[in-house]
């Protein structure tokens, strides 16, 4: 391989590198994106419901979930007028 090919890798190798950090960071949750709220359960609510109402548009729900569930000490269950704190979208 001569030094021009081999920079020419480097360059490329260096491009790709960047371009997946870019594409990894907006796919994975930003709290940047969020305010804490405080939120009531009601009947029939389930995180999912709650995530798909109350998350950034660029966010997975199954992120968000995960997020709510670590920032309420690691919940478990849900009961009608239980409090929780939620990320919403600012």
């Amino acid at each position: 391989m001569t030094i021009k090919n081999f920079i020419k890798c480097v360059i490329v190798i260096f491009l790709v590198t960047i371009i997946l950090s870019a594409i990894i960071e907006n796919f994975t949750f930003s709290k940047d994106r969020y305010e804490v709220a405080d939120y009531q359960i009601k009947s029939g609510d389930t995180l999912w419901q709650i995530g798909v109402e109350h998350k950034a548009e660029e966010d997975d729900v199954r992120d968000w979930i995960d997020e709510v569930i670590e920032l309420n000490g690691g919940i478990s269950s849900l009961r009608p007028g239980q409090h929780i704190r939620i990320y919403t979208a600012k």
